[in-house]
């Protein structure tokens, strides 16, 4: 049974029942009466044909309501798993965004360290510096 809820599917099972058949919105067209842009209109969800229109449409197609009724459901399925889908990739998006964030202060750490043990380097190369100056002094 087609309920309120698959209306919001209609418009691309209409067009998915259109492309299995391999047919063209001007194919509809000749066949039905109907003219191109209301058939794009109805398979874009901007408009819900008419009972009538819809039962020409899907003859137009050779097709029918239980043929219809199945890809609404599969549509709706398949629109589940693209929410899902989208949701896990926003997730991912948000876990990169969140480790960008991080990078720059891991870096700075990262110099921090850097700096530190350059300066130890640099600090114990003066010392023995100047060990050596004070020795010479002690001989002089």
């Amino acid at each position: 049974m087609i309920t309120v809820e698959h209306l919001s599917g209609l418009g691309q099972a209409l067009k998915d029942l259109r492309w299995d058949a391999r047919k063209t919105q001007a194919q509809i067209s000749a066949k039905t009466g109907m003219n191109a842009p209301q058939l794009s209109r109805y398979e874009n969800g901007h408009e819900v044909p008419s009972l009538e229109s819809l039962v020409k449409y899907l003859s137009a197609i050779d097709r029918d309501v239980h043929d219809l009724q199945n890809v609404l459901t599969r549509t709706l399925s398949r629109s589940e798993i693209e929410d899902f889908y989208r949701q896990g990739r926003r997730a991912l998006k948000k876990r990169r965004l969140e480790r960008e964030a991080e990078e720059p202060a891991r870096r700075a750490t990262q110099k921090l360290e850097l700096t530190k043990e350059e300066k130890m380097r640099v600090f114990e190369q003066r010392l023995r510096e100047m060990e050596e100056m004070l020795a010479q002094m002690r001989e002089d």
